[in-house]
């Protein structure tokens, strides 16, 4: 069985699990997989405790994120999904066989980018995201190359997390399509929309018939890693038969 450790935001936990819904070859309910969803809203703000947070701080989000997953092996998950990709940093914190039970989106997401023989990844996160180069590192290891965004491009970044769809509101088309081309000007190929709520908007463009993805190819670590789910899903069925 799946848990997801959600609420960070959310409307992307909400996304996922539409996700694993979607895309799951169902034709009725006993077709889909069996999971739990604990929505933990009431967690501190990721970016906010890694940036301007005590060692304590760290802790203490670290240490309610270990009790999420906890909880969810204690009620019989084999796998945990932490749908965000700024928690991922203290996930690398936990002992080991707490991180052994989490599906590292940052991980899955890398190794989808290899396969695709992108060659220049732009990592659009929030600012703690990119701030411990979770995403720099993983494309470092796998040999491709990465780009951040230049500061006033970061901004923008921050201000569709944190204006737009954390307050629940829709992103302006032309601040995303703003985002998006300068992404391509700078050279990139491909960009990960490494935070969930990047996840949520880009859900919402690409069911607009006019969106045209910019040139870009885009790599999104929700989606990525709930048909990395649904295969291990399929692969355990298989296993039982």
């Amino acid at each position: 069985m799946l848990g997801i450790v959600g609420g960070m935001g959310p409307l992307a936990s909400a996304l996922f699990y539409e996700m694993l819904i979607r895309k799951t070859p169902a034709e009725k309910d006993q077709e889909h997989m069996d999971l739990i969803l604990l929505s933990h809203s009431s967690m501190p703000d990721r970016t906010a405790t890694i940036l301007h947070g005590s060692e304590t701080d760290k802790q203490h989000v670290q240490s309610l994120l270990e009790k999420d997953v906890e909880r969810l092996a204690a009620a019989g998950c084999d796998e945990v999904v932490i749908t965000c990709n700024t928690a991922h940093y203290f996930v690398a914190r936990m002992p080991e066989e707490l991180r052994r039970k989490v599906i590292n989106l940052i991980g899955v997401t890398a190794e989808k980018i290899v396969c695709s023989e992108k060659k220049r990844i732009a990592i659009l996160a929030t600012d703690g995201t990119i701030r411990t180069g979770l995403y720099q590192k993983a494309l470092e290891q796998a040999g491709i190359d990465s780009e951040i965004p230049d500061p006033d491009l970061q901004n923008i970044v921050m201000r569709i997390i944190y204006d737009h769809v954390k307050s629940g509101k829709k992103v302006p088309g032309q601040l995303w399509h703003e985002t998006m081309s300068r992404v391509r000007a700078s050279g990139c190929d491909g960009a990960i929309l490494g935070c969930t709520e990047l996840s949520v908007a880009f859900d919402e463009f690409k069911g607009d018939e006019t969106f045209d993805g910019d040139g870009l190819s885009f790599f999104d670590p929700l989606e990525i890693t709930a048909e990395k789910c649904i295969a291990l899903e399929k692969n355990v069925k298989t296993s039982a038969l």
